[in-house]
This record gives C-alpha cells, structure tokens and sequence, in this order.
C-alpha cells in the first residue's frame, strides 16, 4: 500500500505545544522573547507531496506557492511523472495499491479512469471517506515528524526550506515508515468496531 497526502510547510518555526516549553523554578521574570513564536501575516510557504510504503518512500513533489493542483496537473505532475516511475522500480512486477484522500482533483473522473488503466489496484472515492486524516500514516504520523525536524527554527527562504524537508525526510528511519503503515490496519479496526463513528486512539 502507498499511502499518499499533500501537507502546507511555512519558512516560519512551527510551535510545538508539547515540547516548547521553559521549565522555571521560583517566580523568576524573562523576557517574552523566549517563548514567543513571531508569526508574519502571508508568511511563504511550499506545499509539498509525498507518499510512503512499509518498505519505502516516495521523493518530495514541490508544488510551490499558490499552485492550484486540478486533476491534469495532478495526473501528469504526480501521478505520471513520479509515481508510475518510482512504483515501478520500488515494487517492479508485484501487485500494489495505492491511496489518496478526497480532494477534487484526486476523484475527478479523468484521475480515476488514469488509476484503473496504470496503477494495479487503488482505493476509489467511495472506499475512502472525507475526513479520514486519523487513517492516514502521513496524516497521523509521518507529516508531524518531518514538520518538526525541518521547520524548528526559521528558514530564511522556500529554498532553504526545500532543502531541509528533503534532508529530513531522508532521515526518517524506515522502521518509524513501517510502524506508521502498519498502524493503519489497527485504526481501520477501531473504525470497524465503532461502525464509521468516533473512536479513541490509544498509543
């Protein structure tokens, strides 16, 4: 299974509400400056695609500021120009599928009918449902990590910023990949058992 998804990353640190904290002892007065995260209005920003596998990942697709992804661009910029390649030399003459979320440009009927006559197998829209972020190892998981390795401090360009995604992404361990990807199959149990309804995840 390639599970797939595009995510937004800023030239902004990203706060982590979580980790990002100062430990004081006392009633000690600091500077504001220590724990402020700026934040510009219209900050730049890349929107980036990327796919992952149990036993691999796909290379980050940069798709720019402001880049408006319908289903032509999408079909020839991801789906033709990098997927069918790389699928090609990662799982050579073995059977796979592949996944997507529900954004028009992936359940137009054009990207489907492409689907149905390259890839060997893919889940449709109907298999799918809106709102199945909590599904997807790089929603649940992958996206956060790398968000957190590349994006901890500013970036003084989308440039730089490119650079770092990528060097993160390669430091990804393919055991943390294959842990994501396998902890599909214990979440779409939880969906099953809670009948499409909500459902505690338990780490």
């Amino acid at each position: 299974m390639v599970f797939s998804d595009e995510k937004i990353f800023m030239v902004e640190q990203v706060l982590n509400k979580q980790n990002d904290r100062l430990w004081l002892k006392g009633k000690i007065s600091i500077s504001s400056s220590l724990f402020n995260v700026t934040r510009k209005q219209g900050p730049l920003s890349i929107k980036v695609w990327a796919g992952i596998t149990e036993s691999g990942r796909t290379p980050l697709v940069f798709l720019g500021k402001g880049f408006e992804m319908n289903a032509e661009l999408y079909r020839s910029f991801v789906l033709e120009t990098l997927l069918k390649p790389w699928a090609k030399k990662h799982f050579g003459n073995a059977r796979w599928m592949f996944q997507q979320d529900s954004a028009p440009c992936h359940t137009a009927l054009s990207t489907q009918s492409w689907l149905r006559d390259k890839v060997p197998d893919f889940i449709s829209p109907t298999q799918w449902q809106a709102g199945s972020s909590d599904l997807n190892p790089m929603d649940f998981s992958i996206w956060s990590i790398l968000e957190s390795e590349a994006c901890s401090t500013p970036a003084p360009s989308v440039e730089v910023l490119k650079a770092r995604l990528r060097k993160a992404w390669l430091r990804i361990s393919q055991n943390t990949l294959r842990a994501a990807c396998q902890d599909f199959k214990r979440r779409l149990s939880l969906v099953i058992k809670a009948r499409g309804g909500h459902f505690e995840i338990s780490c």
